[in-house]
């Protein structure tokens, strides 16, 4: 299941349940002042849903077979999919984490992945 996030322009982002739960729980784990880091998250999906794209690499990351991370500078990324709903494109965000190096955890992305794949159950991809 899935619920809105944000309504833009050009897309809305959703997220899964359990992409808002990680999400949650990156925020959580901020050091020192996450207004700063929210608000720069925040205004990073907005403006992905605004004009269906980030520019990369300092705010986007294309990660393969279909998977991107949202990249705030205070190491928050939030992992997902671009999919096509009957009301129109949308990007699910289905992970988050709250990382420091640059590289991709590869448990996060099996995680997206199998987001992903219970998103799909009963959908066309």
């Amino acid at each position: 299941m899935t619920t809105v996030y944000e309504a833009g322009r050009c897309l809305v982002v959703h997220t899964t349940t359990a992409g808002r739960e990680a999400l949650d729980q990156a925020i959580a784990l901020v050091p020192g002042s996450k207004k700063g880091c929210v608000a720069q998250m925040k205004r990073l999906i907005t403006r992905l849903a605004d004009f269906g794209y980030l520019r990369s690499p300092d705010q986007w990351n294309a990660e393969g077979d279909g998977l991107y991370a949202v990249k705030a500078r205070c190491g928050l990324r939030a992992y997902g999919w671009f999919a096509s709903e009957p009301s129109g494109k949308v990007f699910v965000i289905g992970h988050a984490t709250l990382k420091k190096k640059q590289k991709a955890d590869p448990q996060d992305l099996q995680k997206t992945q199998n987001e992903r794949e219970q998103y799909f159950v009963g959908r066309p991809k």
